[in-house]
C-alpha cells in the first residue's frame, strides 16, 4: 500500500516535519555566522504529475560554499537517495539558501543542477535573513507551495 495522496492540485506540498528540518538547519529568521553562506538540503518524497509532495528534508554538508554559491559532491546526492529509499521516498528536489540581500530565484547553475539531478522535481529557495521562500521547477518557473 502506497502513501496517501495529498491532493491533485499542482504545486509543492510541503509537510511540516520537512519544513521544520530545513528551516532550523538554515537558521530561518536569524542572522548568524553559519548562515551567511549558502546551505543546502535534499528533499525526499514523491512526484505525481505536476504535484510534488515533500515529506523529508536531509541537510547536506557543502564541499564549498559562499554567499552566492554552494557545491555538494555527487556521492552525497547518492547517499540522500539511499536514505530516502529506505522509507519508500525518492529524491524530489533540493532546498537551498540565498542569504543576505539576495532574492529567491533560480540561477542558471540552479536550473542546470535541477535538470540533471531531479528533472521533474523542485528547488525551494529560502532567504533566511529576509524571511522569504519560493519554489521553482527546472525551468525557473515559480510554483505554489502548499503547507500540509
Amino acid at each position: 500500500m502506497g502513501k496517501k495522496k495529498i491532493s491533485d492540485k499542482a504545486g509543492v506540498y510541503l509537510t511540516y516535519p520537512a519544513l521544520k528540518i530545513f528551516m532550523e538547519y538554515f537558521g530561518y529568521a536569524s542572522e548568524q555566522d553559519f548562515n551567511s553562506c549558502e546551505q543546502i538540503a535534499a528533499l525526499g518524497g514523491e512526484i505525481n504529475g505536476d504535484t510534488i509532495i515533500v515529506r523529508q528534508a536531509l541537510p547536506l554538508p557543502a564541499a564549498a560554499a559562499s554567499a552566492g554559491h554552494v557545491a555538494v559532491p555527487g556521492e552525497l546526492w547518492f547517499w540522500a537517495m539511499q536514505v530516502f529509499g529506505k522509507s519508500g521516498a525518492k529524491l524530489v528536489g533540493s532546498a537551498h539558501t540565498h542569504p543576505g540581500s539576495l532574492n529567491v530565484f533560480m540561477s542558471s547553475s540552479d536550473m542546470e543542477a535541477n535538470s540533471l539531478l531531479f528533472p521533474d522535481g523542485v528547488s525551494i529557495i529560502v532567504n533566511p535573513h529576509r524571511q522569504i521562500i519560493g519554489a521553482f521547477n527546472k525551468n525557473g518557473r515559480k510554483i505554489p507551495i502548499i503547507l500540509k
